[in-house]
Formats: structure tokens, sequence, C-alpha cells
């Protein structure tokens, strides 16, 4: 499966452009298809760099 494509499909929200991509490239059916998409979310969720911490405006004066 073409990974580098499905990924940018996902990361530009073509969710339905994905799901056709992998039912082509795979021959799986849709729920099949909708359990390789979910996966896909996750790893680049996972991959993404985290943010850094949030510097909170609320300080104590002495």
């Amino acid at each position: 499966m073409d990974n580098q494509n499905l990924d940018e499909l996902i990361r530009a929200g073509r969710n339905i452009q994905a799901l056709a991509l992998i039912r082509e490239q795979s021959g799986c059916g849709l729920i099949e298809a909708i359990d390789v998409l979910s996966e896909h979310h996750l790893r680049l969720r996972a991959e993404r760099e985290p943010l850094p911490p949030v510097i909170s405006s609320d300080r104590t004066t002495e």
C-alpha cells in the first residue's frame, strides 16, 4: 500500500479519498478499510512532535 499518499490524504482531512485508496490498493471491504484508516490516524497522531509546555501567565508577585 502507498503509505505516503495515504498519509498525505489523512493530513489533508480527505478521509473518503483515503478510504477509496485503501480499498483500491488492498481490495478489502469498507469495514476493513475503516480499521486501516483508524490505525493510520493513530500512528500519525503518535508521530507528531509534542508541543512545548505552555507558560502560564498566572504569576505570583512578592
